[in-house]
């Protein structure tokens, strides 16, 4: 096993180089037949709160832990849903998988008429974009992933709609032809 510290040489590996990935602190990963070098996330909750990571409005809290910018493909949020709200949702642009790890309340699919209850464990996906909405009976935490993941720019349009925001980066916008 090859470790090595960061700064050395191996950890300065550049892909192509002809030269073997270095085993500790970072991956080679194949995008779009682009290849780049993915070094480890690490985050914590508490140094995003306040920041513009932070999205706090009148029903739910968007604390977002991962976004398009990271380049995983995914967006990572963890969400408080207040006490006593009711939101209207429909994301038209994305898929949502939602983890309720917290709190109590429910899910109503205004596509289908069905009322779903959400506690603790509860695993939701809106893989058809259903419109919804979300009612909390106490504050709710929520871990959603988004796909294609959101950038942070997004807020819930009129419609309770995301509008589907592209990265003004020319890598992110077109990972094949990007250099």
């Amino acid at each position: 096993m090859n470790l090595q510290t960061p700064g050395s040489a191996a950890a300065q590996h550049q892909p192509g180089d002809g030269e073997s990935l270095p085993s500790q602190g970072c991956v080679e990963r194949d995008t779009y037949y682009r290849r780049e070098i993915i070094n480890m996330i690490v985050k914590q909750l508490e140094d995003l709160i306040g920041t513009e990571a932070d999205v706090d409005t009148e029903t739910w809290n968007s604390r977002r832990l991962l976004l398009a910018k990271d380049k995983l493909g995914y967006s990572l949020h963890d969400t408080i849903i207040k006490a006593g709200t009711e939101t209207y949702i429909w994301y038209k642009n994305h898929v949502e998988s939602v983890y309720c790890v917290q709190g109590r309340g429910e899910i109503e699919d205004l596509d289908n008429g069905k009322t779903y209850p959400i506690k603790d464990g509860t695993l939701y996906v809106l893989n058809g974009h259903e419109k919804h909405y979300l009612r909390a009976e106490e504050d709710m935490r929520m871990i959603c992933v988004f796909n294609p993941p959101v950038t942070g720019k997004e807020v819930h349009d009129e419609n309770g709609v995301y509008p589907l925001i592209v990265e003004d980066d020319e890598e992110q916008a077109n990972p094949i032809t990007a250099k």
